[in-house]
């Protein structure tokens, strides 16, 4: 959009260092900047993000409703197997992993005891089946729900799209386990057949024990490359938005390394025993699987942090290597300029009925998103003071025209200039007992009058040719 256009020119005018020839120096300051400052930044960008989406809160909350699910998830996916006859002996090979691989902290009797729930399945009228599909869907659609929230996609998908997602998640994962195990068990046995004869032809006598070795250490590479295709898949096809390939790739292998490191971390504790065992007894395996299902979800959770962050986080690094000022880190300075031009263009986006996302990513030529979390962030800010409304399908409108809403309105609506409780109030009133209180006191409720008056001035009249004229 024009409007768009012309505030991102103004706003660079305004803060690129290139510019400012007042200051001499700062690109060369800016540009010796320390790496390990850039990646403190990083850190510090991804610890807020785990906070503002209260990131521990979602894992609780999906560990207990994945204990709940668990037999379904389970049963769900190993019946994949048993319909593909070629992956019919890899069930068992696969169970293991899911056991050993997902669930360390797993005692053999709970073991058995999952294993005999999900045998039983087999047994379920078409009530039961349904009930277990049911709870399954259920755990999906909070994961569904979490990563929305986590990578800003502001529109859901129909419950056809969703459906069939979910079933892509169920299947895709065990059949690609199966696919590794069977393939992996063939390869292994021709490789080591071709290794002997090899060895053979080079006079190096019988290798058939090095080669096994030797296949022995390539296999434990085997599960972490699962885990991070598992991650992959979850990042990329999960979120109702499209999300690059490379992003959910690299998001997928730090919460790889992170759940490799975590397993080994419990299987050190686990193996150890300790007081828990004296004070839970039989029953200790318990609250350790809640706290190893809460952990899990924490690695998975700030993997997709990670993922969302990327672009954003890319864009991070890049400016601060190059000395220039990161255009989201000036829009964060300057909210109600971002503000300001997102009601002016959903004034002019009427025809179009373009959404929040569409809007940010208009804002963004290059189309990045790292201005969508900020977007996201004073939209619902101004739908609190009732400049905005959100529909069903996500798409933001105007509740106000250009000649009805203010700039004061805006500028209030962002918590900006003396809160009311300052300057009015009977409370206020009865707490100037002081001379000098109550000039005070009318100094700022004179200041108060001022600055509103000044504000009350139509977004309609703020013209193009008047933001330019700044440059």
């Amino acid at each position: 959009m024009p409007l768009l256009s012309q505030l991102r020119k103004w706003a660079n005018r305004n803060t690129n260092p290139a510019t400012q020839t007042d200051r001499p120096g700062l690109a060369d300051e800016t540009a010796i900047a320390p790496v390990l400052s850039v990646w403190r930044d990083i850190a510090v960008h991804i610890g807020r993000r785990l906070v503002a989406d209260n990131i521990p809160g979602v894992a609780a909350s999906l560990s207990y409703t994945s204990l709940l699910a668990l037999v379904p998830l389970l049963s769900v996916s190993l019946a994949m197997l048993t319909a593909f006859p070629a992956f019919s002996g890899a069930k068992s090979l696969v169970q293991d992993f899911i056991f050993q691989g997902l669930l360390p902290t797993a005692s053999p009797a709970v073991q058995q005891t999952l294993t005999s729930f999900i045998s039983a399945t087999g047994k379920l009228t078409a009530v039961g089946v349904t009930g277990l599909a049911v709870t399954a869907v259920l755990l999906l659609t909070t994961i569904e729900k979490a990563f929305n929230t986590i990578f800003r996609a502001s529109r859901g998908r129909s419950w056809g799209n969703r459906l069939l997602v979910y079933w892509t998640v169920l299947t895709l994962g065990p059949l690609l386990m199966g696919a590794a195990s069977a393939i992996g068990g063939n390869l292994a046995s021709a490789t080591s057949d071709a290794g002997v004869q090899a060895g053979k032809l080079l006079g190096l006598g019988n290798t058939r024990g090095l080669w096994n070795d030797v296949l022995a250490g390539v296999s434990d590479f085997l599960p972490p490359l699962l885990i991070a295709a598992c991650f992959t898949i979850l990042y990329w096809a999960v979120p109702s938005r499209r999300i690059p390939t490379r992003d959910a790739l690299i998001g997928a292998l730090l919460a790889t390394v992170a759940f490799g490191l975590l397993r080994l971390a419990f299987l050190q504790f686990f193996s150890k025993g300790g007081s828990y065992q004296t004070i839970y007894g039989a029953l200790a395996t318990v609250p350790l699987l809640l706290l190893w299902m809460y952990l899990t979800w924490l690695v998975v959770l700030t993997g997709a942090v990670v993922a969302a962050l990327l672009p954003d986080l890319r864009d991070l690094w890049n400016e601060r290597r190059r000395g220039k000022v990161h255009l989201s880190g000036m829009f964060e300075r300057q909210p109600l300029l971002l503000a300001v031009g997102a009601l002016l263009a959903l004034e002019e986006a009427v025809p179009q009925g373009l959404s929040g996302a569409a809007l940010t990513a208009r804002l963004l030529s290059d189309g990045q998103d790292d201005l969508l979390e900020d977007m996201d962030s004073l939209l619902h800010r101004l739908r609190t003071a009732d400049l905005v409304v959100c529909d069903d399908r996500g798409i933001w409108h105007r509740t106000l025209g250009g000649d009805r809403c203010t700039v004061g309105q805006v500028v209030r609506a962002l918590g900006y200039g003396l809160p009311s409780e300052v300057t009015s109030g009977e409370a206020v009133q009865r707490a100037a007992s002081e001379p000098w209180q109550g000039a005070l006191l009318d100094t700022l409720q004179a200041a108060q009058g001022v600055f509103g008056q000044q504000l009350e001035v139509p977004l309609s009249a703020l013209s193009a040719g008047g933001m330019q004229s700044r440059g």
